[in-house]
């Protein structure tokens, strides 16, 4: 059996971007298998620090404009 803390560790390692086998831990269910299931969740938490971003950062947002501010978003956050 899997230790939780393994499971969260290597959940957290996969949205941050870190290849792992995270995929093998869950399981297939409906129309998603593990791999897409966990795609899911990491475009979501990307999406939620880009939107947390927008927030604390609402000058600069409207300055680049949508689609820069998203890039450097992104950057800043892979770079963190």
């Amino acid at each position: 059996m899997t230790s939780l803390i393994k499971v969260q560790d290597q959940f957290q390692a996969y949205l941050l971007g870190t290849p792992n086998a995270a995929a093998a831990l869950i399981v297939d269910a409906g129309n998603l298998n593990a791999k897409e299931r966990l795609g899911v969740y990491a475009e979501a938490y990307v999406l939620r620090l880009l939107e947390a971003l927008e927030t604390d950062f609402v000058g600069l947002h409207a300055y680049l404009g949508d689609e820069a501010f998203r890039r450097l978003g992104e950057a800043y956050i892979a770079a963190q």
